[in-house]
C-alpha cells in the first residue's frame, strides 16, 4: 500500500512533466497520449487506495485519518484534472495555464504525501517486516525524478524561473542523499542502508543514469542556455531513470529481494560491491550548490510497477 500511494506522488509531478512537454511542443501527439494514460492511472488507483480493490490484493483505507487524507487528495485532484484536460489540446498554452499548473501541482504533492506518511505509520503500528520509512524513501525518488523534469521545464518555459532554478537544485539535492542514505544508510532520515547484492546492483544503475540527467540539470540550475537538444535529451532519459528507480523499489518492498543472473539486478554486472560506503553523495552532488493482514498487504502490493 505504501509503494501505491507514493506512486501518487510521482504520478502528480509526471503529469505536470508531460503537460509541460506539451506546451513546449516536444513530442506532442506521444506526451498528450502519455498525460491522459498517468491521469487515468493516478484517478483509478486513488479511488481504489480509498475504496480497496480485491484484483489488486488492496485493502480500503485501513485508518479513519487515512481516509480523511485521501478525500482531500480527491479534492485537489478533481480542480487539477479540469485544468489539464480543459488546456492541454489549446494552442499555445497561456503563461498563465503554466502557472496554474505549477502552483496546482504543488499542494496536490504536498497532500499525497501526507497520505504516505499516513500509511508509513499504520504499517509500522502493524508491525510491517520492510520498515515503512525505507519504502517511502525509495517510493519518493520515483516522484523525485519526475519533479526535476517538470522544474526544468518551468525553467526552459520561463514560468518563474529564478525560483524554479531553487526549487530544481533543491530537488536534485534532496535526490542524491536520499540514494546515498538508501545504500549506505542515513540517522537523520531514519534510513538503515542496505548490503543486499541485488539491490545495490540496482542503486548502481539508477546512479548511472542520475550521472547523465543530472549533468543536464546542472546546467540549467547554473542559468546556461537550454537548447532544444537538452530537452530532447530530459524527454528521454527522465523515463528510464523512472523504471530504473521504480525497479529498486521493488526490490526494498521485497522482505527476501532476489535477482536473476542475466538482468533484474544482477550484481555480477555492476559495481554493487563498492557501492555501499563509497562517495556516490559526492559524486552524484557534484555541480549543485550547497494488524499482520496489514502487514502482509504491504509486501503483496510491491507488484504494482512504478
Amino acid at each position: 500500500m505504501i509503494n501505491v500511494a507514493g506512486r501518487q506522488r510521482m504520478l502528480s509531478q509526471k503529469m505536470s512533466k508531460e503537460f509541460l512537454l506539451v506546451a513546449k511542443g516536444v513530442d506532442t501527439a506521444a506526451n498528450k497520449a502519455n498525460l491522459a494514460a498517468t491521469m487515468a492511472l493516478f484517478e483509478g488507483s486513488l479511488w481504489k487506495l480509498i475504496q480497496g480493490s480485491t484484483a489488486d490484493v488492496l485493502p480500503a483505507a485501513p485508518t479513519q485519518a487515512v481516509a480523511d487524507q485521501l478525500f482531500v487528495v480527491l479534492a485537489l485532484w478533481s480542480t487539477f484534472k479540469t485544468l489539464l484536460g480543459g488546456n492541454v489540446d489549446t494552442s499555445p498554452i497561456s503563461a498563465s495555464v503554466l502557472a496554474e499548473v505549477a502552483s496546482q501541482s504543488v499542494p496536490l504533492l504536498v497532500q499525497a504525501n501526507a497520505a504516505v506518511t499516513l500509511y508509513v505509520t499504520a504499517a509500522n503500528d502493524a508491525g510491517a517486516k520492510v520498515p515503512g520509512t525505507t519504502v517511502n524513501i525509495a517510493g519518493r525518488q520515483r516522484m523525485l525524478s519526475q519533479r526535476m523534469s517538470k522544474e526544468a521545464l518551468l525553467v526552459a518555459l520561463d514560468v518563474d524561473a529564478a525560483t524554479n532554478r531553487e526549487n530544481l537544485n533543491s530537488t536534485m539535492t534532496l535526490f542524491a542523499t536520499s540514494h546515498a542514505g538508501l545504500i549506505g544508510g542515513d540517522s537523520n532520515m531514519d534510513l538503515p542502508g542496505t548490503e543486499n547484492e541485488c539491490i545495490l546492483a540496482q542503486m548502481s544503475k539508477v546512479e548511472g543514469l542520475w550521472v547523465q540527467f543530472s549533468e543536464i540539470l546542472t546546467v540549467i540550475v547554473q542559468g546556461g542556455e537550454i537548447t532544444a537538444d537538452m530537452l530532447g535529451k530530459i524527454a528521454e532519459l527522465n523515463p528510464t531513470l523512472l523504471a530504473e528507480a521504480n525497479a529498486a523499489v521493488q526490490l526494498f518492498v521485497a522482505s527476501s529481494p532476489t535477482c536473476t543472473p542475466d538482468g533484474g539486478g544482477n550484481p555480477s554486472g555492476n559495481n554493487s560491491s563498492n557501492l555501499r560506503g563509497a562517495t556516490s553523495g559526492t559524486l552524484m552532488l557534484a555541480g549543485v550548490s550547497s494488524g499482520a493482514t496489514l502487514a502482509a498487504l504491504i509486501a503483496i502490493s510491491a507488484t504494482t510497477v512504478l
